[in-house]
C-alpha cells in the first residue's frame, strides 16, 4: 500500500510538473516524457518512447545536439541552451545522471524550463537600453548645441565619446587638457565646454600661445604696470588672465609658453593670484582653465622644455579629440555640414557625386578637419558644374583615387594597357558629361580635341 501511495504521488508530481521531464536510460533511449515536456516541444510521447534521444534532432524537433548525449558521454551533469524548432520556444535543459554501483549511468533525468519569455524580457531590455543611449546621445547632442559656435559634428564612437567627457565635466572648474593632432577642433570642443559651464555668460578669451613672441608673452598674459618696461603705457596694460575673469581662458597649443613664464602659470593655477610685471601686489581672478596642445607633453616633460609640475596641474581631466583618419565615418557628416555652410555663404547650391565622397573618405588628411573645411568651401566656389565631380579634386587626392584604383585592377588580373585605357575612357566619359563639348573637355584634360574624339568610347 505505501509502495503504492509513492508511486501515485511521483505519478502526480511527474505529470503535473510546470518543467519538462525526461527520464532516459543508459544508452539514450526515452523511457519517459510528462506532458510538459510534451507541450515545449510540440511531440507525442508515444511517438518516441524507446527511441533514442537523438531522433529529436534527426527529425527536426530540436537544433544541433540533445543534452542527454552529452551527459551520457562526459558522464556528470550538464547544462545548455536549446531551441525548440517545432514551437519556437527556448529552453534551459539540464541534464542529471543517475549511475549503479559501478560507476555506470543507467539513466539520465532532463529538466526542460521554458525561458522563451525571459529571453524576450531580455532582448527588450537591451532594446531599451539602446534606445536610451540614443536618447542620450540626442540629449547631448541638444546640450552640446546650446553653444552658439558648437560645431563639433559627428557619429562615431570616438566623438560621442569625447563629447559625453565634455559634457560632464563642463560644469565643474577643473583644469581640462584637450589632446589632439592640429586642426581636429580642440578649440571648438574648449568653447563647447565653456557654453556648458556655468560661466557661459562671461568672456571666453583664446590664447595663442604660438603666436605670441616669448618676450611679450608674461605681460600679454599677465598685464603690466605703468612704467615696468622700456615702451611700456603709462597707465599699464591689463593680461589675458584679467579679462577672463569670471569666464574661461583657453590657452591653445600650451606647450609653447615660455618655460620662464611656466612657473607663474601654475601658481596662478595652484592659487587662483597673479602679479602683473612690475608690480608687487597679488590680483585675484578667477577664471576656469581649459588647454590644448598636439604635442606629447611627457616627451617635453622629459626634454626638459615643460615643467612637470605644469603637466600634471593641468593634465587634471585629459580629453582626446581624434584625428579625421580615427573618425572616417564621420566624413560624409563632416562633407554635408560644410558643403551646406558654403552653400548658402556663397549663395550656391552645389552636391557632391558618390566618386568625391569616397575619394574624401580614402584621404588621409593630415590636416585632419581644418583641411576638409578648407577643400570644401574651395570646391563650393571653383567647381563649375552644379555637381563636384572627381576632376574638380586637387591632384594629390586623384593620384589617391588612382592609386586605390589600381590595386583595384591587379586584383582583377588586368594588364596594364587595358587598366590605363578604361581610366583613360573614363576621365574622358566623365569629361563630356559635365561640360558638354569635346573642345572643353580637352581643355580640361589637357589634351587636344582629336585625342578626345580618339579615346572616347565608342
Amino acid at each position: 500500500m505505501y509502495e503504492d501511495l509513492i508511486q501515485e504521488q511521483f505519478e502526480a508530481i511527474f505529470n503535473s510538473s510546470f518543467d519538462g521531464i525526461w527520464i532516459c536510460d543508459g544508452q539514450g533511449r526515452i523511457l519517459r516524457c510528462n506532458p510538459a515536456a510534451e507541450r515545449m516541444n510540440g511531440i507525442k510521447v508515444s511517438d518516441y518512447i524507446g527511441q533514442f534521444v537523438d531522433s529529436l534532432v534527426t527529425h527536426g524537433v530540436i537544433k544541433d545536439k540533445t543534452v542527454t548525449s552529452e551527459v551520457l558521454r562526459h558522464k556528470r551533469q550538464v547544462t545548455m541552451m536549446q531551441e525548440v524548432r517545432t514551437t519556437g520556444k527556448k529552453l534551459l535543459v539540464t541534464g542529471s545522471p543517475i549511475f549503479d554501483g559501478s560507476g555506470n549511468v543507467v539513466l539520465v533525468v532532463t529538466n526542460d524550463r521554458d525561458i522563451t519569455e525571459l529571453d524576450n524580457l531580455r532582448h527588450q531590455l537591451l532594446e531599451k537600453e539602446a534606445r536610451a543611449q540614443r536618447y542620450e546621445s540626442e540629449l547631448l547632442k541638444r546640450d552640446l548645441e546650446k553653444s552658439a559656435t558648437y560645431e563639433v559634428v559627428g557619429n562615431s564612437p570616438l566623438v560621442r565619446g569625447m563629447l559625453a567627457a565634455a559634457s560632464h565635466v563642463a560644469p565643474f572648474k577643473t583644469t581640462v587638457l584637450l589632446t589632439g593632432e592640429s586642426g581636429t577642433g580642440k578649440g571648438l570642443l574648449a568653447n563647447a565646454i565653456h557654453r556648458l559651464s556655468g560661466r557661459h555668460g562671461k568672456p571666453f578669451t583664446r590664447i595663442d600661445c604660438g603666436a605670441i613672441p616669448a618676450t611679450l608673452f608674461e605681460s600679454e598674459l599677465f598685464g603690466y604696470e605703468g612704467g615696468a618696461f622700456t615702451g611700456a603705457k603709462a597707465g599699464g596694460k591689463i593680461g589675458l588672465l584679467e579679462l577672463a575673469d569670471q569666464g574661461t581662458i583657453f590657452l591653445d597649443e600650451i606647450a609653447l609658453i615660455p618655460m620662464e613664464v611656466q612657473h607663474k602659470l601654475l601658481r596662478f593655477l595652484e592659487k587662483g593670484e597673479m602679479i602683473r610685471v612690475g608690480g608687487s601686489g597679488s590680483i585675484r581672478v578667477s577664471a576656469r582653465v581649459v588647454t590644448a596642445t598636439n604635442l606629447d607633453l611627457e616627451v617635453e616633460v622629459a626634454a626638459g622644455r615643460f615643467r612637470e609640475d605644469l603637466y600634471y596641474r593641468i593634465n587634471v581631466v585629459p580629453i582626446h579629440v581624434p584625428s579625421l583618419k580615427e573618425r572616417a565615418e564621420d566624413i560624409p557628416l563632416l562633407a554635408g555640414h560644410f558643403l551646406k555652410r558654403f552653400n548658402k555663404k556663397h549663395g550656391n547650391a552645389k552636391e557632391i557625386s558618390a566618386p568625391v565622397l569616397e575619394s574624401l573618405m580614402q584621404y588621409d588628411w593630415p590636416g585632419n578637419v581644418r583641411e576638409l573645411e578648407n577643400l570644401l568651401e574651395r570646391l563650393v566656389v571653383m567647381s563649375r558644374g552644379h555637381v563636384i565631380e572627381l576632376v574638380d579634386l586637387p591632384s594629390k587626392m586623384i593620384r589617391r583615387v588612382s592609386q586605390m584604383d589600381a590595386g583595384a585592377q591587379l586584383a582583377r588580373g588586368n594588364n596594364l594597357k587595358n587598366a590605363v585605357r578604361e581610366f583613360e575612357q573614363a576621365m574622358i566619359t566623365l569629361a563630356l558629361a559635365k561640360y558638354g563639348t569635346q573642345a572643353r573637355a580637352a581643355e580640361v584634360l589637357g589634351v587636344s580635341q582629336a585625342t578626345v574624339a580618339r579615346k572616347k568610347q565608342p
